[in-house]
């Protein structure tokens, strides 16, 4: 069965749209509690951990498939989904994108131990999830969907967006020591959101 894991705080408008759009889905929202910077990263990790399902599907809340049979597109380990979107004229940005929404086997995310969990605000994690997959031998595959894009404010680059770009995994072994090996959690309240799961946790 397939699992939507959607990393999550602040965003009450797209996350009812959202709900509704993907009426019968699976839907966990993983939601940061507190102040600091967002880890879009570690709540996927969270998200993972906290589910038996043997696809999860990491969706950011502000996206919406022009088609929602893309969620059965079949693939070996990993594949990336949101190469059109709305807010960039539906053209794909660079070749490599892995942000958005991307789907990977239980088996193919517990290989490349997750996501990194250092990646505080903005920008960086997907590259990172894209490289600990290659390096894991994970059989990578791109099928650019067009989705709609939510409406929002642009982020702003921080100098933390500079640090997030230099811890990137590129060939070392750095990846296998921070991931799900490494996660560190506190579950504060489980309930629903919108009629969805929702975990809160501190981070």
């Amino acid at each position: 069965t397939l699992q939507i894991i959607i990393p999550y705080r602040d965003r009450a408008e797209h996350l009812k749209k959202f709900v509704e759009y993907y009426k019968g889905f699976d839907i966990v929202v993983v939601e940061q509690y507190g102040n600091k910077l967002f880890n879009r990263a570690k709540l996927l990790n969270v998200g993972f951990n906290e589910t038996t399902d043997k696809i999860v599907c990491f969706h950011d809340v502000d996206l919406l498939a022009h088609d929602l049979n893309v969620y059965k597109t079949p693939f070996k380990d990993t594949i990336h989904l949101s190469g059109l979107c709305e807010q960039f004229n539906y053209k794909e940005i660079y070749a490599t994108c892995f942000g958005g929404v991307t789907m990977f086997t239980e088996e193919a995310y517990l290989k490349c131990n997750g996501s990194s969990n250092e990646f505080w605000g903005w920008g960086g994690e997907d590259d990172d999830l894209y490289n600990r997959a290659k390096l894991a031998g994970l059989d990578v595959q791109f099928n650019p969907f067009k989705y709609y894009s939510q409406k929002h404010r642009k982020q702003t680059l921080t100098r933390q967006y500079e640090v997030n770009k230099q811890l990137c995994t590129s060939t070392d072994k750095t990846w296998q020591n921070s991931g799900l090996n490494s996660l560190r959690y506190d579950i504060l309240k489980e309930d629903t959101i919108f009629g969805v799961k929702r975990i809160l946790v501190n981070i």
